[in-house]
């Protein structure tokens, strides 16, 4: 069950930000017709922006699981040579 909440706490941050992207959609939408270009333009920096922000967010939390793998190495590496019990992050 940790790792069920592990993954919506993971999938949280994406869907409020396409939910922030939606309304500024339904705002770029309203804009009058003969602008059409403008809507074209702020349409596509709308979604580069969404798929900008969502790739930092996976590469951070990309990062975060490298490093935990490395930690939870160096602590199977100590139980091995010590025999001791150790704790692991094993959600993460």
């Amino acid at each position: 069950m940790k790792f069920f909440w592990h993954y919506v706490k993971s999938a949280m941050v994406p869907f409020l930000y396409l939910i922030f992207m939606a309304f500024i959609a339904m705002g770029i939408v309203m804009i009058n017709d003969n602008l059409l270009y403008l809507k074209i333009i702020l349409s596509v920096l709308n979604i580069s922006f969404y798929a900008y922000i969502v790739a930092m967010v996976f590469y951070k939390d990309g990062e975060t699981a490298l490093k935990t793998r490395l930690a939870n190495d160096l602590e199977r590496v100590q139980i091995v040579k010590t025999g001791e019990d150790r704790p692991l992050k094993l959600i993460e």
